[in-house]
């Protein structure tokens, strides 16, 4: 009689892979749920369940299935790859709009790829992302809960939330964020956000003594920050009293507008985050000039030439 349950059950399982290889995901579907029911240690028939749940968007209830079993790679792995053909398209879509600073567009393409890929890691990520920039915090810090609650809490997540709290007023746990991200060293550009984000946090305490020094250190070890350097000089600017400090701050603009230029000839391969690279020539070239307006108008105006004029014959 063993014998007999383990031949169709062998059976049934081999109806269902042949299903699963055919892409004929709900009709494979409830087979290997029964299957499921007969066999519910069997890590292989969850991950195959898994799978088939995946592609039809019940993307939750697997990640919970993968997690059960302890296959965190393979839940990871889902998590952050698996995206249907329609929910990538709108995420591409959202991408575009993303590099082009529309944060309001990309943020409803990304809309749209989570309704077609509900619990995607990137997606969920890259909304919360654009809803921030967008200036909704308390939309971004749900979907940063959302994303947390199910893959835990990572460098990404914490750098979006630490700059939501900014927004929303909670300066304070902004600020214990940023340090910690700091700390972990996050690769770029997430790094220049770190130092910029949480200069603002900074001033938002009330500790503007930290600030300075921080923005010019950060600036000194990462030449590229051209940001983090912009804000720096604006700080230094802005607490300058003496001549001879406005005529060194114009020097070092003078320098600054070189490496601007200098950095919109490089030609670099695009990276993973382009579409959200803080580096923007045109506007650090405004914000540059600005800057030497100010400080030219702070420096005294040349005395007018006093050697006679010459005669005419």
């Amino acid at each position: 009689m063993v014998g007999v349950v383990a031949t169709s059950f062998a059976g049934d399982y081999e109806d269902a892979r042949k299903l699963f290889d055919s892409q004929k995901w709900s009709e494979a579907l409830p087979l290997l749920l029964q299957l499921k029911e007969e066999e519910p240690d069997s890590v292989l028939i969850s991950e195959d369940l898994a799978q088939v749940l995946l592609r039809l968007n019940r993307r939750e209830e697997a990640l919970e299935l993968l997690k059960k079993h302890h296959l965190n790679r393979p839940a990871e792995i889902a998590g952050k790859t698996f995206l249907s053909k329609e929910g990538f398209r709108f995420y591409q879509q959202g991408l575009d709009w993303l590099g082009k600073r529309s944060y309001s567009q990309a943020c409803e393409r990304f809309e749209r790829a989570l309704e077609k890929d509900q619990g995607h890691f990137q997606v969920l990520l890259r909304l919360a992302q654009c809803e921030t920039l967008d200036g909704n915090a308390e939309l971004s810090l749900k979907l940063l809960d959302t994303l947390e609650r199910i893959y835990g809490k990572s460098t990404e997540s914490d750098l979006w939330r630490a700059r939501a709290y900014g927004l929303r007023g909670r300066a304070e746990e902004a600020v214990v964020l940023f340090s910690s991200l700091a700390s972990s060293k996050p690769p770029e550009p997430y790094a220049e956000w770190n130092t910029l984000w949480w200069a603002e946090a900074l001033v938002g305490t009330g500790s503007k003594s930290f600030t300075g020094p921080l923005l010019e250190n950060d600036a000194k070890k990462n030449p590229s920050h051209l940001m983090v350097a912009l804000a720096s000089l604006r700080f230094r600017i802005a607490s300058a009293e003496s001549t001879n400090q406005y005529q060194a701050l114009l020097g070092e603009l003078d320098k600054y507008l070189v490496n601007i230029a200098r950095r919109k000839k490089e030609k670099k391969k695009p990276s993973v985050e382009e579409a959200l690279n803080i580096f923007d020539a045109d506007a650090l070239e405004r914000g540059a000039a600005e800057l030497r307006l100010l400080v030219k108008a702070q420096l005294p105006s040349p005395l007018p030439s006093l050697s006679p004029a010459p005669r005419r014959h």
